[in-house]
């Protein structure tokens, strides 16, 4: 028994080849894109530098209010690891940052 195709059979298999590796191709290349996209504008922090008998809900409830403007910005206390975790443009962390020390020094020192 002989197998027998034709120009047209052998087309086809090579149309339907080409379109799934193009989807393939295609599909990675956009994956790839946006993971960058979202790891450029957003990223995941835990903030773990509050001193010890500073409260965390104090600065929490201060942060919240101070960045209340900005939706980008996300702040949740985690008491697995005594920190605050923040999500956020990685432009908003140096302000963040800032923001927590002096609130961590201005609530120590008014204990």
């Amino acid at each position: 028994m002989r197998f027998r195709f034709s120009i047209r059979d052998l087309l086809l298999v090579v149309v339907i080849a080409a379109l799934a590796s193009g989807w393939c191709v295609d599909h990675r290349r956009l994956a790839e894109a946006n993971e960058q996209l979202v790891e450029a504008t957003t990223t995941y922090r835990e903030i773990k530098e509050i001193p010890p008998g500073v409260a965390r809900q104090e600065i929490l409830k201060s942060l919240k209010e101070a960045f209340s403007d900005q939706p980008e910005v996300t702040l949740a206390d985690d008491p697995k690891t005594n920190g605050i975790v923040v999500f956020a443009n990685r432009g908003e962390h140096s302000a963040i940052d800032l923001a927590i020390r002096s609130l961590a020094l201005l609530i120590g020192e008014a204990k």
